[in-house]
């Protein structure tokens, strides 16, 4: 008797709530599992799957967090300040 080895899939019920999902992020989906071309066993047992997996998820993390990163523009004091400087009047002597 032979089987067949296939990825499972979350069931949700038809009435199940999904106002709690994050809908429109993008989730990270390893590149071995786009494409069409079924698993090698020799790999799977060889953890190449797993290296592949880590790697692409830690690509996809840092990718993520530089774009949620919020960009700051760093204080540049010395620029306020001689913005903020009063200027000095020059005369020639006083007036009478």
């Amino acid at each position: 008797m032979k089987q067949d080895w296939s990825k499972s899939y979350l069931v949700r019920p038809h009435d199940h709530l999904q106002s709690h999902l994050l809908r429109g992020h993008k989730k990270f989906v390893p590149s071995y599992e786009r494409e069409g071309c079924p698993l090698s066993m020799s790999l799977l047992i060889g953890w190449e799957y797993a290296r592949i997996w880590r790697n692409e998820r830690d690509e996809f993390v840092r990718a993520r967090v530089t774009r949620s990163k919020p960009k700051k523009i760093k204080n540049d004091y010395n620029k306020w300040l001689e913005k903020r400087k009063t200027k000095m009047i020059k005369t020639c002597g006083p007036k009478i």
